[in-house]
């Protein structure tokens, strides 16, 4: 699997890519708050395998091996600009059938992103995501 830092719109991310199988979705694995590329160990690989589908693998910006956040202080929203960055990183690697697999803030991320960049996620797979539920009146 190829690995490099890849730049979107100024932030430097560390990616694992393989992109060997034509005409196959590519499945998006999107660590936890304390999560990196490191900890999947060799899970995406062997789910690779196993689906023949590509995979891609990266730490969010401050995590692992990508570059440090300008400040350890986030937006109340910092999941929605995460799903923008990934809809970058996305567009970058020109991923157009994603299949998110997301943990924790990873899948709370992947949820948001499948809803604000449909036309690029083809599925979800979404692990203790942090979801809120608002009951109207």
């Amino acid at each position: 699997m190829a690995e490099e830092v890849v730049d979107v719109k100024g932030k430097k991310l560390f990616v694992k890519f393989e992109n060997s199988f034509d005409n196959r979705p590519t499945i998006v694995f999107l660590h936890d708050s304390l999560g990196s590329v490191q900890l999947w160990r060799d899970f995406p690989e062997k789910l690779a395998e196993a689906t023949q589908c590509n995979v891609l693998i990266y730490d969010r910006l401050g995590y692992g091996k990508s570059f440090p956040m300008a400040t350890y202080e986030r937006e109340n929203n910092y999941m929605e600009l995460e799903a923008d960055v990934l809809n970058d990183l996305l567009s970058e690697l020109s991923i157009n059938d994603a299949f998110l697999f997301g943990h924790s803030d990873g899948g709370t991320i992947a949820l948001i992103t499948a809803s604000k960049y449909p036309e690029k996620v083809k599925a979800v797979i979404c692990e203790a995501g942090h979801i809120l539920w608002k009951t109207l009146p």
